[in-house]
């Protein structure tokens, strides 16, 4: 009995040991993990600090390069083009509902980022595989704010996270204090025009018609009975808005600016269009255009106060969106401005 007595002790250790290596590694495991809520409602247990990310969705590849993390990007939605360095990770095509789900797979990455448009059943495969799927559209500013707080979080990045939740938040309020107490007829009628060709605008309901108000205006196509009408030259003159904006696409994959001369063209198509040279915002030479990448997405507040000073310039003498857009570029991306991403002619 007493020989035996050592190698039990032994065993006891041993087995205290293992137990205690097992509940270190748990503890470890656990702290590895962190549960976020994304922009669906979906709760979501994602990695802390993931290490192989795929990311289906433009502007959440841009929050990831503002975050300094774009090493940890595997692939991406071939129209993520911003900024230029993304474009050097391989690409799941172009669509965000339907990704290349073999060529995603084969890049075992320990958190994939879509879109909310992601199709359910590639979803459910990749969760399938063991792998988190966070869905973010971060297309308007609410949504931009709960992707950079719930990105914060997972990539242990909270200060960034502060600090670009802040210079949204602030220009936003700042919009938000000048124009609040303006009367309805201090606001101008402006008509949108969005990317998707002439004479296609937005009524209320929608995140453009959102951004038109918030900015200070008044969308002449607010009561029509479809989200997105298609119009023409009569009823424009009709309404005789006194601005009018248009709404400018990056249509080619890999492109990330926009030429002056592309813009110069666009605006002359406008203004030249039969019928619209009567128009009060023509006469006026209220005709602007700007880039839907500042309309949506981590730069839209950009765009919310170029849309704020061209409806109520005396309000915002004071206010460089440009150099609001340079300075951005700068500190989040370390990039110079470069392109035109807001046009007014001349």
């Amino acid at each position: 009995m007493h020989k035996k007595m050592p190698v039990i002790f032994l065993a006891v250790i041993l087995l205290l040991l293992s137990s205690g290596c097992a509940a270190k590694k748990a503890e470890v495991s656990e702290t590895k993990k962190i549960t976020v809520v994304d922009e669906t409602g979906r709760t979501v247990e994602a990695p802390c600090s993931p290490q192989r990310i795929v990311s289906i969705n433009s502007y959440i590849s841009e929050l990831l390069c503002a975050f300094g993390v774009e090493d940890k990007i595997v692939a991406r939605s071939e129209i993520c083009s911003f900024p230029p360095q993304i474009k050097d990770k391989l690409s799941l095509g172009r669509s965000w509902m339907t990704p290349n789900l073999e060529l995603l797979l084969e890049q075992k990455p320990d958190l994939v980022i879509a879109d909310p448009c992601l199709k359910d059943e590639l979803r459910e495969k990749i969760e399938q595989a063991g792998i988190p799927v966070l869905l973010f559209k971060a297309y308007e500013t609410e949504g931009v704010l709960l992707s950079i707080k719930c990105l914060g979080q997972i990539l242990d990045k909270k200060e960034r996270a502060g600090e670009l939740s802040a210079i949204i938040t602030r220009n936003r309020e700042l919009v938000q204090e000048r124009i609040e107490k303006l009367e309805p007829g201090n606001k101008p009628a402006v008509y949108f025009e969005d990317g998707r060709g002439p004479y296609n605008t937005v009524a209320s309901e929608t995140a453009s018609h959102k951004r038109i108000v918030d900015a200070g205006g008044i969308n002449v196509a607010s009561e029509e009975q479809v989200k997105f009408p298609v119009l023409n030259a009569e009823w424009v003159l009709e309404k005789n808005p006194s601005i009018i904006v248009k709404e400018v696409y990056l249509n080619k994959p890999g492109e990330e600016l926009h030429a002056g001369e592309v813009m110069e063209e666009v605006r002359n198509e406008i203004i030249n269009r039969p019928g619209l040279k009567r128009l009060k915002a023509t006469q006026d030479g209220q005709v602007h255009l700007v880039s839907s990448r500042l309309l949506t997405g981590p730069r839209s507040v950009i765009g919310l106060v170029t849309l704020a000073k061209w409806f109520h310039p005396e309000l915002f003498s004071d206010v460089d969106p440009v150099a609001m857009h340079r300075e951005m570029l700068q500190e989040f991306y370390g990039l110079e401005l470069k392109g035109v991403w807001s046009y007014s002619g001349g």
